[in-house]
Order: C-alpha cells, then structure tokens, then sequence
C-alpha cells in the first residue's frame, strides 16, 4: 500500500525528469509504463496474496485458545456441575493474536479502511474455524446423549419388567388378596424411580449452554475489535451452530 502510494506521488516523477534528460522523453515514458504495470500487478496479485497468509497465519494463531473448546466436555460430563452462567476463562483470549497484530505499529500505519478489511477478514477466519470446531463438539454430545439415553431407556424397562415380576410373584404368594403395600415397587413406579434421578438440565444442555454463552462473549470481543459480529456471515453460522434454536444474538 505504501509502495503504490509513493510511486504514484514521487517516483514516477522522479523517475520521468532523470530518464528524460539522460534518454529523452520516450524512452521515459516507456520505462515509467512498465514500472506502472509492474506495481499494478503487485497491488492487485502480490499484495492480495501477501495478505492472505498474513490473515491466515494470525487466523492459526487465534486458533490455538480455541482447542480448550473441547474441555467443556469434560467440564459437565457426569459431573453434576450447575449449568453454567457466564463464558468460558478461554474465550477473551481468543482474538488476542488479531489484537496484537491489528494494534502493531506496521498495520497501525495502514489507511483505515485496510486495517478494516484487515479485521473483517481475520474476524471471518476465527469465526469459521471457531464453527467447525463447535460443530464438531457438539454433534459429538448430541450422539453421546442419545446413546446414553437409549442405555437409561433399557434400563428403565428392565426395571419395570422385573418389578412387574417381583410384584407378581409376591400377589401369588399372598393368596392375590393383598393391596400391594408390601413394599414393592409395581410397574409404573419403578419406571418413575429409574427416571427420578434425570431432573433438572441434562449433561448435553449444560454443555449447549456454556457453548452459547462463549460464542456470544466471542461476539462482544469482536465488537471490541471494531467488527459487528452482527454484519458478519460467518459470525451468523457460528452463531446459529452454538445456540438453540430461536436463541438471538
């Protein structure tokens, strides 16, 4: 950008006033021609690709707070922990490689509208890959929750058969007058303890929850970064990964 700048402002002319009076006008003319196509193919194809890498590399480096993203796992998997009500101690730490980069002292010199697009498009990267990652996290709850749940399921029937049985075999012993109030569980009942013990959020919505919450701190750290979260496609698809459905932004 500065290159660009200052051989449309100086070193053309320059270049123009030496050449003419060493070579004369044409071949001044020529030369600066060729240094102009030259620069142009450097702004439009160099520069695009120099700044691919850049974003990318600093894309990478936000990256490496978000492999903690698959601790909440951990976190609430059969450990009766509260459902969770504020965001992760990873998350602000997530955007600070982009902070350091988009605050140092060579992009600070860069027009305003290039460190825009500068943020914008690290902020795209982090969003996508923060997706993916998500993703993956929480189609792997939803697959260990339904597992979990047909095992409860076979045992709560397990439980309700042989109930049934023990109930059963108690009325036989009794003659088949009895009320029941021998302290056995009939049927329903032992469906109904088997099932007791699944109050309140499941392990699955605690952990849904605490993805919600860090996405939605991961947007007010982009805000704070000078992207609304809210104008960015790829924030929408995080956004619509993370939270349950209906939930808004």
């Amino acid at each position: 950008e500065k290159l660009v700048a200052l051989c449309s402002t100086t070193l053309y002319q320059k270049m123009r006033d030496v050449l003419t009076k060493s070579h004369g006008e044409e071949f001044a003319g020529m030369a600066i021609e060729i240094v102009a196509q030259s620069v142009d193919h450097l702004n439009a194809g160099g520069a695009e690709a120099l700044t691919r890498r850049l974003v990318g590399a600093v894309v990478d480096a936000c990256g490496d707070a978000l492999k903690q993203l698959k601790g909440i796992t951990a976190t609430f998997r059969m450990t009766n922990k509260p459902t969770p009500t504020r965001h992760s101690h990873f998350v602000p730490n997530i955007l600070a490689p982009a902070r350091t980069f988009l605050e140092s002292p060579s992009t600070t010199s860069l027009s305003k509208q290039t460190r825009r697009a500068l943020a914008r498009a690290v902020a795209d990267g982090v969003c996508a890959k923060y997706s993916a990652l998500a993703s993956e996290l929480l189609a792997t709850v939803k697959k260990t929750e339904a597992s979990l749940n047909k095992l409860k399921d076979r045992k709560a029937a397990a439980a309700k058969e042989g109930a049934g049985a023990s109930a059963s075999a108690t009325t036989t012993k009794g003659g088949g007058d009895g009320d029941g109030d021998g302290g056995e569980l009939d049927g329903d009942d032992a469906a109904a303890g088997a099932g007791s013990a699944q109050q309140g959020p499941t392990d699955a919505e605690k952990i849904v929850a605490q993805v919600t919450l860090d996405v939605r701190e991961f947007g007010a750290q982009l805000a704070a970064m000078g992207v609304d979260p809210a104008s960015r496609d790829a924030f929408k698809e995080l956004w619509a990964v993370a939270a349950p459905e209906g939930a808004t932004f």
